[in-house]
């Protein structure tokens, strides 16, 4: 079993690699400590965190009431609503640019439009995070009419699109029939793929792919990549095995990226033994297949095998990051639970 001195001496590996002091690992750093019954010591590691977030505070607390220190954890939760509010109050609502686009995806995603839209409207100062925001909003809500209307109105103050306002327009474009004029054209179809991953949105991704071979248009690398991406979100092995011939055919087997998104999909799917065959099969591994096996055999309970890969990884010269790091800190964590 992983008992403390595993977790330890990967904070210590940690700390070698210059990685403890990123918010995300420090977070379950504590998580770790908290679960092993070192309470005191994750008390110490929250307390020296320059950043907190919503994560942070989500593992300090149910570790102090999980110790028995129910007290402190009620005492912890009124501090982060004093810190909420204080940034609130501190920064300004109407002032903060950032603060302001985030309570106008708000207020679009609970379909309060007319709210959303005021709110921008009252806004000294709009980035183009501010327009995405009305923008994404209103297509969210299918209101299509609006979203050229902001896109048109955009345009004429000056304010230059990035690739996610094109992308909003384009699914606009894509939805009504002769609104692009090439809809053969295989870019098309990855933007709309790509958007709708993006958006955490891989069902309509998986859709849209299905139009795309309806209307018989052979998918490329993008594509394929952006399919199995839909897949990894979905947690489905069933259109990933249907692409995988398409995949050997065109020879995209052999590259790195298309290879790690299908063994990173096996592995979370559990088939941890296909997927270890891929990763001992690749001829190039790079930090991101050695981080994607260690996560597999992590969120599946495995800590022994995480912990042996990530020794092997180390001896092979390559410095692990912070999702590696993570993903170690994490298995360790769910093992010391039964120390």
């Amino acid at each position: 079993m992983i008992s403390a001195l595993y977790g330890e001496a990967v904070h210590a590996c940690g700390i070698k690699y210059g990685l403890a002091h990123q918010p995300a690992v420090v977070t379950e750093l504590l998580s770790m400590y908290a679960k092993l019954g070192d309470i005191d010591f994750a008390h110490f590691l929250f307390g020296g965190m320059h950043e907190r977030n919503l994560l942070s505070w989500n593992s300090i607390v149910p570790g102090y009431v999980q110790n028995g220190l129910a007290y402190k954890g009620l005492n912890a939760f009124s501090d982060m609503q004093v810190a909420v509010h204080g940034y609130a109050i501190k920064t300004g609502f109407g002032f903060d640019v950032s603060l302001t686009n985030a309570l106008i995806s708000m207020h679009f995603n609970c379909a309060h439009t007319d709210a959303g839209h005021l709110l921008f409207e009252s806004m000294p100062m709009r980035s183009v995070v501010s327009w995405n925001a009305v923008i994404t909003g209103y297509r969210n809500n299918n209101i299509n009419e609006e979203v050229m209307n902001m896109f048109h109105l955009m345009i004429m103050e000056g304010q230059k699109p990035n690739f996610v306002t094109l992308l909003n327009i384009l699914h606009v474009c894509m939805q009504q029939p002769g609104a692009w004029a090439d809809k053969s054209n295989v870019t098309v179809w990855n933007a709309i793929m790509s958007v709708h991953v993006q958006s955490e949105s891989p069902k309509h991704a998986v859709t849209s792919f299905i139009e795309m071979l309806r209307m018989q248009h052979e998918p490329d690398y993008v594509t394929v990549l952006t399919v199995i991406s839909a897949c990894v979100q979905l947690s489905s092995l069933t259109l990933a095995q249907s692409v995988m011939p398409f995949i050997i055919h065109k020879g995209f087997e052999k590259d790195l990226l298309l290879s790690n998104s299908v063994m990173d999909l096996y592995a979370r799917c559990g088939y941890l033994t296909i997927a270890r065959k891929m990763f001992d099969d690749m001829k190039i591994k790079g930090v991101v297949s050695w981080s994607a096996m260690i996560n597999g055999y992590s969120i599946h309970g495995n800590a022994e095998a995480a912990l042996d890969l990530f020794s092997h990884m180390k001896c092979s010269g390559l410095k692990p990051d912070d999702v590696t790091f993570v993903s170690i800190l994490s298995a360790c964590s769910h093992a010391g639970r039964f120390s």
